[in-house]
């Protein structure tokens, strides 16, 4: 009967501790998360597009946005026959504001009051709201902290 008793104990136990560490809400803090995608734009090419969100501190976020377009072909063609190149171009811009974290869901609320939300799905941040895509955040290493340089 003890036995019973002990091992009913440990699977509880098991069970419980199991719970606990689903219930955690992610550690936010000093970490950048980064979404990477490529948009087609018509008669130019792919743009790169970089998004990175970066947790400043227990409470401020800064979203930053870059976009990458190389040089591409003009859409018309000289008298002479040939095709001149266009050059590409940079964009960058920036979002500050604050955010709160609960288990599954993040909520930025950005200068201007307006707030957008992320999921917390599998060590991922998801975001239905933040462009007209969903987009996929993963956690970002030392590798991508290159991607934005910082003013």
């Amino acid at each position: 009967m003890k036995k019973v008793v002990i091992l009913a104990l440990v699977a509880l136990l098991s069970l419980a501790s199991c719970s606990f560490m689903c219930l955690k809400k992610p550690k936010l803090k000093n970490t950048r998360w980064v979404c990477e995608y490529k948009e087609f734009v018509a008669d130019v090419g792919n743009e790169t597009v970089t998004v990175t969100l970066h947790f400043v501190s227990a409470k401020e976020f800064e979203l930053e946005f870059a976009s990458v377009m190389p040089p591409y072909p003009a859409m018309h063609m000289n008298a002479d026959g040939t095709v001149d190149t266009m050059p590409g171009y940079t964009r960058q811009y920036s979002i500050k504001g604050t955010y709160k974290a609960s288990r599954e869901l993040v909520t930025l609320t950005e200068e201007n009051g307006e707030t957008k939300t992320l999921q917390y799905v599998a060590d991922k941040l998801v975001s239905n709201d933040l462009s007209y895509q969903t987009l996929v955040f993963e956690k970002a290493t030392n590798e991508y902290f290159h991607v934005l340089p910082r003013a």
